[in-house]
């Protein structure tokens, strides 16, 4: 997705993130599969959302997705005692 940026600057800075969170991105893969039944409505949402260029829906099916995530993270961080 983001090879389609014409804007390099953003492209590259989305890349370091992304190698930043690594860890935190595996355990997110972990808990979206526990999710399967959410996230399969979540990704309808986002595919909607950005064929119709719903702006209000993508951000909504986001915020959907990465509260699953956040939430799941926290109880695998608690349960680590972090």
């Amino acid at each position: 997705m983001f090879e389609l940026s014409p804007n390099k600057v953003l492209k590259r800075e989305a890349l370091r993130l992304m190698r930043l969170t690594d860890r935190y991105r595996a355990l997110a893969a972990d808990i979206t599969l526990r999710h399967q039944h959410l996230n399969a409505n979540i990704e309808q949402k986002l595919v909607k959302a950005l064929s119709t260029k719903n702006r209000e829906m993508l951000l909504d099916a986001y915020a959907e997705g990465r509260k699953i995530v956040a939430e799941g993270l926290m109880q695998i961080l608690a349960a680590r005692g972090v």
